[in-house]
């Protein structure tokens, strides 16, 4: 959507959308990034701080191919202090993360875009920054599924060691 606006600004003198105009934006993903720069970089620092826990919250690792993905997550657990809720509304509010309700009817939030994590520079550097904790916790994720549906199998807890100490660290 910030897309066509951005078009249809570059070519309002001329009343005409270009490619000459989509290519100086950087096509979808160059555009993306841009309008992310420009929304973080417009807030007070003490919010942007809050990113890399926003980010954190909407990136997942596929187990076994090192990709990241976006993902949803409740809004209550993202926008849990005063920065995250005022990143994540300005968020919003840029049309970069968009908010539905899951079945349950809990609010969730997710990227606009794939492109949000792949294409812009600085959440894939906070993605590679925290890539050890977004993996740790996709394994204890997939662990904990599988747990209850075993039927909570006692024999499927983890047991003592580094696999415990990494779900506590993450905690």
């Amino acid at each position: 959507e910030f897309v066509l606006e951005a078009l249809y600004e570059g070519g309002r003198e001329r009343r005409l959308l270009t490619f000459a105009t989509y290519r100086a934006l950087g096509g979808l993903e160059g555009a993306i990034a841009r309008r992310a720069d420009d929304v973080i970089d417009a807030l007070p620092p003490e919010i942007q701080e809050a990113l890399p826990a926003v980010l954190r919250a909407l990136t997942t690792v596929r187990l076994g191919d090192e990709v990241t993905t976006a993902q949803p997550a409740p809004l209550a657990e993202v926008a849990n202090t005063p920065a995250k809720s005022a990143l994540v509304d300005a968020l919003i509010a840029a049309r970069l993360l968009v908010s539905d309700d899951n079945a349950e009817g809990q609010a969730v939030i997710r990227p606009a875009h794939e492109a949000l994590l792949s294409r812009w520079p600085r959440a894939r550097e906070i993605v590679n920054a925290n890539r050890k904790f977004l993996e740790t916790r996709a394994q204890i994720q997939a662990d904990a599924r599988r747990w209850i549906l075993d039927n909570k199998n006692p024999e499927l807890l983890l047991p003592p060691g580094i696999r415990i100490a990494e779900g506590e660290e993450l905690m």
